[in-house]
């Protein structure tokens, strides 16, 4: 896939070098790393063997788990997983993210080497987290945090300022907003999703809010909403948990 990518950007530099194509351009690249299963390469993988740590909150199993959290656990089988499986899946899976790091940055020099970066809006996002092993479990299908929160990277130069950490709210229907307004197209009808543009440039008004949904073949049907610090699961059938993330980060204590 990034080769695909590298040579896509070569082609049209050459093209546009000798003046045959001044078109837009839109690519999207998509990777299954880093994802289970966590197969590395072995020298990636010896990078993070000897440094890796467990899990911050390796939960046990009890009583006192939510029935969802309860029913995925045993349904996946993660509570069979020993401490040394633990370690070597979360080594695997930095490495993967080295081995992710490694092909972007390819994309990212073919893109410089072809003079393209001033005018290319770059984002790079996922559609789901990984939970490596927080809170007893990996995988998705939880709202915890580290199932349910995504990267958003945007880089363009001379448009979007550098070296900007915002702590806002958004979700993935706000980048799809973003690159239509980058574009200077008009919003798709109906839609909900918020250009950043103007917050992060403007620091413009703008409202916290996030709305996930999940829904399992197997008959579990999963909402969350989060707005400011405040992040509500409910779980069809079920009792919904409340978090506050600003007070409560890792999401241990249930104030509902």
């Amino acid at each position: 896939v990034a080769a695909a990518a590298v040579n896509f950007f070569n082609r049209l530099g050459v093209r546009r070098r000798a003046g045959l194509d001044e078109q837009a351009f839109s690519l999207s690249v998509g990777f299954m790393l880093p994802h289970l299963p966590f197969v590395a390469r072995r020298q990636d993988y010896e990078l993070y063997r000897d440094k890796i740590t467990p899990p911050k909150h390796h939960q046990v199993f009890s009583d006192d788990l939510h029935p969802f959290i309860q029913w995925w656990r045993r349904y996946a089988g993660w509570d069979e997983a020993s401490a040394e499986e633990i370690l070597n899946a979360r080594a695997a899976y930095w490495a993967l993210v080295t081995r992710l790091d490694l092909l972007i940055g390819q994309i990212l020099q073919a893109v410089r080497a072809n003079d393209l970066t001033d005018n290319t809006l770059i984002i790079y996002t996922s559609d789901h987290g990984e939970q490596v092993g927080e809170h007893g479990l990996w995988s998705k299908r939880t709202f915890y945090e580290t199932s349910v929160k995504v990267p958003g990277i945007l880089s363009w130069p001379g448009r979007l300022p550098q070296g900007l950490r915002c702590e806002r709210v958004i979700s993935a229907l706000d980048l799809n907003a973003t690159i239509l307004a980058a574009l200077e197209c008009p919003p798709l009808p109906h839609a909900q999703g918020r250009s950043v543009l103007d917050l992060v440039t403007n620091n413009a008004d703008w409202e916290d809010l996030a709305f996930s949904e999940y829904c399992l073949d197997e008959g579990h049907y999963h909402r969350m909403i989060r707005r400011d610090e405040w992040k509500l699961n409910y779980y069809h059938g079920q009792e919904p948990q409340l978090f506050n993330l600003h007070q409560d980060p890792d999401e241990l204590v249930d104030r509902a």
